[in-house]
């Protein structure tokens, strides 16, 4: 069908026109939906790819899907899908060192989610010693591939409600290198400094939502971040 298609605009365009037919293959792609198993139903994210309605993470009952997990993957243990799902139904349960053992497994067999909610561990230091530019690169990486997860903590929070004086003198020493701002480096983020942020994301095509980690990034200042626990 495709080829006869562009054939026909071949034709009709007198060779102006050259179709050309792009996939991108961002999740897991079946000619037939599979057949969810309890622990899909159990610890599957919303926006999955088996139809089911997915369970939102403070949901999770993990004494039931972590067991079921378990067991959907005695079939095939190298499973990504099963995989992230038990990892996800471990991080509910607060076991974090197997989450992010089962998150790194499922990551490295291709599969999105997984990849990030490693990235999300690495940031919080959840599981893993906490590294702001690992965890904004599995971000990036999961972004690529479709994940709106990914997206959402790379463009959402704003890291300044941690900073200092010195964290925001390293903004505008790196914004005024950049030719964004003009004025003093003396970290009081006032309306320069905001409307100096504000060129930077429109010069970069990023959301303007404060000092975001795709922000952060794009200065060169992830280092700035000041270590944090969550509670």
């Amino acid at each position: 069908m495709f080829r006869r298609v562009a054939a026909a605009v071949l034709a009709l365009s007198e060779g102006s026109q050259q179709p050309e037919y792009l996939v991108r293959l961002t999740n897991e792609v079946y000619f037939k939906i599979p057949e969810p198993t309890r622990c899909d139903f159990l610890a599957s994210a919303p926006y999955n790819s088996v139809g089911v309605t997915g369970v939102g993470f403070e949901r999770i009952d993990f004494r039931a899907a972590i067991p079921d997990c378990k067991k959907a993957l005695q079939a095939d243990p190298l499973h990504p899908r099963l995989l992230y799902n038990l990892g996800r139904s471990h991080d509910a349960a607060g076991n974090f060192d197997t989450a992010v053992e089962l998150y790194h497994q499922s990551s490295e067999l291709g599969y999105a989610a997984a990849t990030s909610s490693l990235g999300v561990m690495y940031i919080n230091g959840q599981g893993t010693k906490q590294d702001f530019d690992e965890g904004t690169r599995l971000l990036r990486n999961a972004r690529s591939l479709g994940s709106r997860s990914a997206k959402i903590s790379l463009t959402y929070s704003d890291f300044s409600v941690l900073f200092d004086t010195i964290e925001f003198q390293e903004v505008q020493r790196r914004l005024k290198d950049l030719g964004h701002y003009s004025g003093s480096i003396d970290g009081d983020f006032g309306p320069a400094s905001k409307k100096a942020l504000e060129n930077f994301h429109i010069a970069s095509d990023f959301r303007a939502s404060g000092l975001t980690l795709e922000t952060l990034d794009g200065l060169g200042l992830l280092s700035i971040i000041p270590p944090y626990e969550l509670n």
